[in-house]
C-alpha cells in the first residue's frame, strides 16, 4: 500500500465536495449575476424586505420550503437547481401532496407568483401554502 498515492487520490476525491456553497451563497450569487436589489426581489417573488434582508445579511437563517420555492420560482430556476437549493436548507420536494403542486409549477415554467397562487387555489392548496408573503392581500 502506497500511502502517498492514496492521499493524493483522496485529495482529488474530496476536492469537489470542499467547494460546496451554502444556500445563502448560491442565492446571493444568482442575485448578483442578475443585478437584483430588494425592489426587484419583491417584484418577482412577492416576498417582503425582511425576507430579502434575511437572505442577504443572515447567512444562518433557515427558510421554510414555501419561501424557498417562492424565491426559486421568482428567479425562474430549473427543477434541478431548486432541488439542490432545497437540500442545502434541509428540505426536499416529496412525491406527493403540495410538493407535487410546487413541482408542477417549476417544471412547467410558471414564474409569475400571482398566477402561481391562482393555480394553487385551483389545485385546492390551502392559502398558508401559497407563494409570496402571506400577509400580502
Amino acid at each position: 500500500m502506497n500511502i502517498s498515492s492514496i492521499l493524493a487520490d483522496h485529495s482529488k476525491y474530496i476536492e469537489p465536495y470542499s467547494t460546496i456553497r451554502t444556500f445563502h451563497e448560491e442565492i446571493g450569487e444568482i442575485l448578483r449575476k442578475r443585478e437584483w436589489d430588494s425592489a426587484d426581489f419583491k417584484i418577482y417573488t412577492g416576498l417582503d424586505d425582511m425576507t430579502f434582508t434575511r437572505l442577504t445579511k443572515q447567512p444562518g437563517y433557515r427558510f421554510s420550503k414555501r419561501v424557498i420555492v417562492t424565491i426559486c420560482i421568482g428567479l425562474e430556476l430549473d427543477l434541478g437547481t431548486v432541488e439542490r437549493l432545497l437540500d442545502l436548507q434541509g428540505h426536499s420536494l416529496a412525491p406527493n401532496g403540495i410538493d407535487l403542486d410546487y413541482r408542477f409549477l417549476i417544471e412547467k415554467g410558471y414564474t409569475d407568483i400571482e398566477e402561481c397562487n391562482k393555480l394553487l387555489t385551483a389545485f385546492k392548496v390551502p392559502k398558508n401554502h401559497h407563494l409570496g408573503t402571506l400577509s400580502k392581500k
